[in-house]
């Protein structure tokens, strides 16, 4: 908790700085500056110290961050998915998580040096007007990309796709068709 808030300190990662960061994602931008208030209080700040591992790839996720400060190291060792990239203050990752309440992680995160991280979860959203579909089309999309049908059509026809599908989630041994 100290090292947070001197964190919070030394780089000026008070509201008004989360307040600009959530007016540049996209799921945000159309909020007024009262709704982005409400929203900024709703998530959590959560510090990580360098190489802290902040979740492992395959492991449930419940929340959608956002850097405030410093850098995270985001891998993935899934044979065809292998990837490798580094997210800097006022990038975010997890937007699946806005839109289920558990995710598996497809990725493994790292701070790289001393991080401050906002989390949201689906369920801090409750009663906030938030455009759930922008969020769940780019999140089919993603998946699109993975799947071997799909990944050969070319991307605005995997975007028009994603679209007009849907994402359900089942509980395990759930029957899904018969």
């Amino acid at each position: 908790e100290q090292l947070r808030k001197q964190l919070e300190l030394q780089h000026g990662v008070g509201e008004e700085a989360i307040l600009g960061q959530l007016r540049n994602i996209k799921w945000f931008s159309d909020k007024s500056h009262a709704q982005l208030i409400d929203l900024a209080r709703r998530g959590r700040r959560r510090f990580y110290p360098r190489y802290a591992t902040i979740f492992r790839e395959g492991t449930i996720g419940t929340s959608f961050s956002v850097v405030l400060h410093g850098q995270v190291l985001c891998t993935s060792t899934e044979p065809k998915k292998t990837f490798k990239f580094t997210l800097q203050s006022g990038q975010s990752f997890g937007e699946t998580a806005l839109i289920a309440k558990e995710v598996r992680r497809e990725l493994t995160a790292t701070a790289m040096q001393d991080c401050l991280l906002w989390m949201l979860r689906a369920d801090d959203l409750g009663g906030l007007d938030v455009q759930f579909s922008e969020i769940q089309r780019h999140v089919i999309s993603r998946m699109l990309e993975g799947v071997p049908f799909f990944k050969s059509l070319p991307k605005p026809t995997q975007d028009a796709l994603a679209g007009i599908m849907d994402v359900r989630y089942y509980q395990s041994h759930e029957r899904v068709f018969e």
